[in-house]
């Protein structure tokens, strides 16, 4: 439980650190998206027993597929789009959009240290509980 306390205040305060550079609206839609990713992560967590890893991966990547699909009409100069399927998670949409937008002109690498940052998430949270596991069968 410890381990999982500090991985989220690590991630909170990496967002922190970023926070001032963003306007209002994004600075929601940041902590709305990394606040959406924990929960899903952490209560599919509990369910999951095999190939956590695998399953919580394809879950994230899902996740993301369908903030981008719920974008509808999206525009590059506004960074906005003109509707959405889900309002509560239109800023989150954008955000994510203009996100894979950057990752076209950079070769991809924040979104590789972006996969990178929630793999090790998802491998801490299958293994601790793994070992939470295996300490309540030896008993």
């Amino acid at each position: 439980m410890y381990l999982k306390i500090v991985i989220a205040g690590t991630a909170i305060l990496g967002v922190l650190l970023f926070l001032p550079l963003l306007s209002a609206d994004e600075k929601i839609a940041v902590v709305k998206l990394f606040v959406l990713n924990f929960l899903i992560l952490y209560f599919l967590n509990g369910i999951v027993k095999k190939h956590c890893v695998l399953f919580l991966s394809a879950v994230l990547i899902l996740i993301h597929v369908l903030l981008g699909m719920n974008a509808i009409g999206w525009n590059e100069g506004t960074m906005s789009s003109s509707a959405y399927y889900v309002n509560f998670l239109g800023d989150v949409s954008d955000l994510f959009m203009g996100f894979i937008l950057l990752n076209v002109f950079t070769f991809l690498i924040p979104l590789a240290v972006y996969l990178l940052f929630w793999y090790s998430v998802i491998r801490l949270l299958c293994t601790e509980k793994r070992e939470n596991s295996s300490k309540f069968n030896k008993n």
